[in-house]
């Protein structure tokens, strides 16, 4: 990899609990990719390894969901 290659921001929706987690552990095996876990609980196992953690509403709110989610990409 470049040193001039770009940081890739990835967010990772539901990924705060234990399945998550292997997803989120096998993305910050890369270098060049910061990642944002999104989850409807303010305490979660992924928070504490990403680089980033947002509390959205839940999926079962499609409309205030998709609302954070689009915030959150802002």
């Amino acid at each position: 990899m470049s040193k001039t290659t770009a940081l890739l921001n990835v967010l990772l929706v539901s990924g705060g609990g234990f399945q998550g987690l292997a997803v989120l552990k096998g993305l910050l095996q890369a270098t060049n990719i910061r990642v944002v876990v999104a989850d409807c609980h303010e305490e979660n196992v992924g928070g504490y390894f990403a680089h980033r953690c947002r509390v959205v509403p839940l999926v079962s709110e499609p409309d205030a969901f998709l609302k954070a989610l689009l915030e959150i990409c802002e």
